[in-house]
């Protein structure tokens, strides 16, 4: 497997792992709203969790998220 598929599968992973396990009721609930500040820490958690695969790249990710 090269190194791009590998960030890939690892990027996935992340992502799942912030989705699945990390987000609770209240984050799914409320973070439709901008305004909401589940917003915001379901946003972060992409953020670091994507950050351990992609580096800085993390950042424009988590925010594509937020929006």
């Amino acid at each position: 497997m090269n190194e791009v598929s590998e960030l890939l599968v690892w990027g996935i992973v992340a992502h799942l792992v912030a989705d699945w396990l990390l987000q609770n009721e209240w984050m799914a609930m409320n973070k439709v709203s901008l305004r909401h500040p589940a917003a915001y820490v379901h946003s972060g958690i992409h953020l670091v969790a994507l950050a351990f695969v992609f580096g800085w790249v993390a950042i424009p990710l988590a925010l594509s998220h937020l929006l």
